[in-house]
């Protein structure tokens, strides 16, 4: 029977409603179009993204939950 590992991060944007461009990350300073296919090199699969989002007044903040997997080694 297989079994899996699994690889979790997290990023976070946040919103404020006075620059222009809307959400703006505060984390993960890399480019997502680089960092999949070396994740995927590595053997892992995206698996789902989950959002959850917060918000009062001018700000609001939302954190994602991203969910990776890979076979897992057998030996």
């Amino acid at each position: 029977m297989q079994e899996w590992e699994y690889k979790y991060m997290r990023r976070n944007r946040t919103l404020d409603d006075q620059e222009k461009g809307g959400y703006k990350f505060t984390d993960w300073n890399v480019n997502i179009e680089d960092m999949l296919p070396k994740l995927g090199g590595e053997g892992w699969e995206l698996v789902t993204v989950s959002a959850s989002s917060t918000g009062f007044g001018m700000k609001s903040g939302t954190e994602e939950l991203w969910v990776f997997k890979r076979p897992k080694a057998i030996g």
